[in-house]
């Protein structure tokens, strides 16, 4: 069976050091609202849509996509409270098919969780089941991609372009 096969628009969800994939989340929906014994939205469907992977956090992250402005992103909280940081990782369509991956940003105080492997582990596998080509112009997913070396994203990376 091919992994491309499987892939389905999630959101993604970190918890306890465990990744749940889920449904798309309604973004009217009050965040409260969205949990459910499970842990992933109530939206989410069938046992069969979670996918459960390691995080180095403890803290739930919900990872968002911006097709327009081209970035993935995590809104930050601290006790409960919605602040205005974010973390975020953009990209670029250089031409149909090939996007360039350009920039990691985390916010100082929350850097060494584990945020921004969320963030890239989201958006390449985002663009490898849209099987994009992608160039990895920031150092952060360069480094990550090499140190992971996972052959579905490796097979989608362009080094020498």
């Amino acid at each position: 069976m091919s992994y491309r096969n499987l892939i389905k628009p999630l959101s993604t969800l970190w918890t306890r050091r465990t990744l749940i994939r889920c449904q798309p989340l309604t973004m009217n929906q009050p965040r409260a609202d969205l949990m459910s014994t499970t842990g992933c939205p109530q939206s989410a469907g069938t046992a069969d849509s979670v996918d459960k992977q390691e995080s180095d956090s403890d803290m739930p992250f919900i990872v968002g996509h911006d097709k327009t402005k081209k970035f993935f992103y995590i809104n930050l909280e601290q006790d409960g409270k919605r602040k205005k940081d974010t973390a975020i990782l953009e990209y670029d369509w250089i031409r149909p098919g090939f996007v360039d991956l350009y920039h990691t940003g985390v916010p100082s105080a929350y850097r060494g969780q584990g945020i921004a492997k969320i963030l890239a582990k989201a958006a390449l596998e985002h663009f490898v089941a849209e099987d994009a080509k992608m160039r990895l112009s920031c150092s952060y997913l360069h480094k990550y991609v090499q140190e992971t070396r996972l052959p579905r994203v490796w097979d989608n990376v362009v080094w020498d372009e």
